[in-house]
């Protein structure tokens, strides 16, 4: 148990009682991380956890939480209170072969709660409030701090080959039910993962190169996901190509609001901004050359099976 490493991500009296509660039951290797994961979180060191436990509520931080660990293969534990209910979801993507992932049994709400936050072009609305964090003054924070210790510690390390579940826990009644969650066919999350990625640290600069990935002449036509949305296009309908798109275009779009879409010329809200997050190799090199991609990670599929390129990763130029 001294043994084994458990990030916990978010803020709050969970996240709080969730170190403590891990401390113990012996395990050593404990860090508390933010609820700001994006930025802070990389992927290779996401790979050194053998479990990452999350108070994080809002469901798209949630679903970018979810690729990574599947992609680094280490086992998720998602936390959230709702009245006296406290439901702990668990994904064993480093203790078993292909489990259901958080995607696979999201519910429709969840999805409308993440769209009603973006406009039809994929930009956040300046309106919008992100709840980040799990409610800070949640009466049943032990309980739920006690499940999710106890499944991060014992649940998913200890046993071999464990499914994917949820465990519904009544903090009133002390009661609580288990259900296995099955994965999906076609999930958006799963199913480009029919085996675990390869990782791959590489350097973040697109000039071409001889000895291969990302600058492989022969590989231009190769088609790679991103894990953030670029602006690849911003553009006035009225007045045309903008000189201004230059502080956009090729930058996250989870940098900027819709406010954006007002022109810098004539005022109107008129701006067209395109968000792309997939590229051929080619387009990237053109795009970025010895500049780095502001991403996190990058995907594609192989003869060998997918691979993951770790953007994040410092390797020696």
């Amino acid at each position: 148990m001294g043994d084994l490493r458990v990030a916990v991500i978010g803020t709050g009296v969970i996240s709080e009682a969730l170190v403590k509660n891990l401390a113990l039951l012996g395990v050593d290797g404990i860090d508390a991380i933010g609820g700001d994961f994006w930025e802070t979180l990389s992927l290779g060191r996401l790979q050194d956890y053998e479990c990452a436990v999350t108070v994080v509520d809002d469901p798209e931080s949630r679903l970018k939480l979810n690729q990574m660990c599947l992609i680094a293969g280490t086992d998720l534990v998602t936390v959230s209170v709702d009245g006296r209910w406290v439901t702990v979801e668990c994904f064993p993507f480093g203790s078993s072969a292909n489990p259901a992932c958080l995607e696979c049994n999201l519910p429709d709400e969840a999805y409308v709660r993440i769209a009603e936050c973006y406009t039809s072009e994929g930009l956040r609305r300046k309106t919008h409030a992100v709840t980040a964090d799990a409610d800070g003054v949640a009466p049943f924070a032990a309980d739920a701090a006690g499940a999710a210790a106890a499944e991060a510690a014992h649940g998913l390390s200890h046993e071999e080959s464990p499914p994917a579940r949820r465990r519904v826990l009544d903090a009133i009644a002390g009661t609580s039910s288990i259900t296995r969650l099955e994965r999906r066919e076609q999930c958006p999350v799963c199913e480009p993962f029919q085996m675990t990625p390869r990782v791959v640290r590489t350097r973040n600069r697109w000039s071409p190169r001889v000895e291969g990935i990302p600058g492989d002449r022969q590989h231009v036509d190769q088609a790679l996901r991103l894990s953030d949305g670029l602006i690849t296009r911003y553009e006035c309908k009225a007045c045309g190509p903008l000189l201004e798109a230059a502080n956009f275009v090729n930058r996250r779009a989870a940098e900027f609001d819709d406010s954006i879409t007002q022109c810098p010329r004539c005022g109107a809200p008129e701006v067209h901004v395109e968000i792309r997050d997939t590229f051929l190799l080619g387009e990237l090199m053109e795009r970025f050359g010895d500049t780095p991609v502001p991403a996190k990670y990058a995907t594609t599929d192989s003869p060998g099976g997918p691979v993951c390129f770790d953007l994040e990763a410092v390797v020696p130029s």
